[in-house]
């Protein structure tokens, strides 16, 4: 089968079967959607990222000595972060920041989030840094941004020998809308993704399903489920077409002696038609093997109706014909 006929067969297959494709497509868009949320649902439940919650923020400036401004806030954020610093802050606040951390860090690079519960973010322009706290609920968060102010404030850890820490305001929840409305926008971004996946996944999957329906078949039903040699002449008729044409298609050949194989009895106008070309030596069989073995065919011709002629009988006369190996074949397929 050359690559057009291929292509043209397809495309009728995708026009027919169209409800099994669009169908399917819907079933997985629904399905590939429904994953996907349960998966933020879950991974918000096991982060307890209750959208209720507000974020605690304290800001504050570092001066180095004789460096200026400090502006490392990842080396800040692991400070923070570290076990006995994390052990302290609980231990005053009665929250339980390590597990809420420990959750998330199984599917992210705290440091390198900007969504982490415990969050470090430096200004570029004025270096300021700015702690931000969503360990839990809000009341749990002041408290635990309440505990770093005064853990800053003191500032006993080795790491500020060279440093002075200057607070700019005292721990406040924050109306992170702006962030909120960002995070939607990117929801519905990463919902329209999913949605253009499944339906490219589902249309993917309808086809083959269309295709194998036809496959696994008995009856013939399109050009590609049955198989022909490269030189072997094909023609294809439609139903609508003019008997005297499919009759012509029939008996046009340069050689003296055909075959005609058909599985089912040709109608009776199509055989009045092909009766007519009385300068054709011809015989029409239902079997190869009903062939005497003297005659000396040169030309067999394969009336393939969709729909109607199995592919057992096909296969079957492909198999018988190999004992006529210099013989010429040709297809008729006529589409019902």
């Amino acid at each position: 089968m050359d690559i057009k006929t291929f292509v043209l067969e397809i495309l009728e297959l995708i026009k027919k079967e169209k409800f099994i494709i669009l169908l399917s497509a819907v079933v997985v868009t629904i399905l590939t959607v429904a994953i996907h949320f349960v998966a933020v649902f879950d991974y918000g439940k096991n982060n307890n990222e209750v959208l209720e919650n507000i974020s605690a923020q304290l800001d504050m400036y570092i001066e180095q000595e004789n460096l200026g401004a400090f502006a490392n806030s990842y080396l800040l954020e692991t400070l923070v972060t570290e076990p006995e610093v994390v052990e302290e802050i609980s231990t005053s606040t009665n929250v339980d920041i390590m597990s809420v951390l420990n959750r998330f860090s199984e599917n992210n690079e705290p440091i390198y989030s900007t969504e982490d519960p415990i969050n470090i973010e430096r200004n570029t322009s004025s270096n300021i840094m700015s702690l931000t706290v969503n360990v839990g609920s809000d009341e749990e968060n002041l408290k635990v941004a309440d505990a770093y102010y005064n853990w800053f404030d003191k500032a006993d850890s080795p790491f500020f020998q060279d440093k002075d820490v200057f607070l700019i305001n005292e721990p406040e929840l924050i109306n992170d809308s702006l962030n909120s409305n960002q995070s939607n926008s990117i929801s519905i971004k990463t919902t329209i993704i999913w949605v253009i996946l499944g339906l490219i996944f589902g249309i993917v999957i309808g086809l083959m399903v269309a295709v194998l329906k036809v496959i696994f078949s008995d009856i013939i039903k399109y050009s590609f489920t049955y198989g022909w040699n490269s030189n072997d002449i094909y023609i294809k008729e439609k139903q609508s077409t003019p008997v005297t044409k499919i009759a012509h298609s029939i008996l046009s050949s340069q050689a003296d002696s055909l075959a005609i194989l058909t599985e089912k009895t040709l109608s009776s106008e199509l055989i009045n038609e092909i009766s007519k070309f009385n300068s054709k030596n011809f015989v029409i069989y239902n079997d190869i093997a009903n062939i005497s073995i003297d005659s000396n065919i040169e030309e067999f011709i394969f009336i393939v109706e969709r729909n109607k002629t199995t592919k057992k009988w096909y296969i079957k006369q492909r198999n018988d014909l190999k004992l006529y190996p210099n013989s010429r074949v040709k297809i008729v397929e006529i589409e019902k």
